[in-house]
């Protein structure tokens, strides 16, 4: 397949949720601004190593090894929704769904039942066969650990953090 010549923006991407039922349950996340970012593709690569961090070891200021591999990176990023509710027990929203509560109460992280963090999977696609390049390109999180941050304003938001502790896979385009 060709390099595509479709330079993409936040029309094209759709943000989902996934937990760790058999089936799983996933929420497509509603009033995302388009502002999803993703830090550190490092951790994507399959060549050893390359998902960690790099090591310089010196002594007294000289350098006193090559370099080695250190600590896993574990890739993190945002998203924000416009807020419309805290809770829903009917009809969950993404709060409920990274918090395990409401109507996702029933809900299974993604480590496994009976964790005492509960993890999401998130998964970005973003619209590429439309545009003719063949396939969408899609970033799957494993194991996502969710923090959320309100903010009242015009309109008023919900900033979802997340860390990445199971790893980035690339597919499409």
């Amino acid at each position: 397949m060709a390099l595509s010549t479709v330079t993409k923006n936040s029309n094209d991407g759709v943000l989902v949720g996934s937990d760790g039922t058999g089936t799983p349950v996933t929420l497509t996340i509603p009033v995302t601004v388009g502002d999803t970012t993703i830090d550190d593709f490092r951790s994507a690569s399959v060549i050893t190593g390359e998902a960690n961090e790099i090591s310089a070891y010196t002594v007294r200021g000289k350098r006193d090894s090559e370099r080695a591999n250190g600590t896993r990176i574990t890739p993190s990023g945002s998203f924000t929704v416009h807020f419309r509710e805290f809770t829903n027990a009917a009809a969950g929203n993404v709060l409920d769904f990274i918090r395990f509560a409401g109507a996702y109460e029933a809900n299974i992280s993604t480590t496994g039942a009976n964790r005492d963090v509960k993890m999401i999977d998130l998964i970005l696609t973003v619209e590429g066969t439309t545009h003719g390049d063949g396939a969408d390109a899609v970033v799957t999180l494993s194991d996502c650990y969710c923090t959320a941050a309100f903010a009242e304003g015009d309109p008023s938001t919900l900033t979802i953090s997340y860390t990445c502790y199971g790893g980035m896979v690339l597919t499409g385009g």
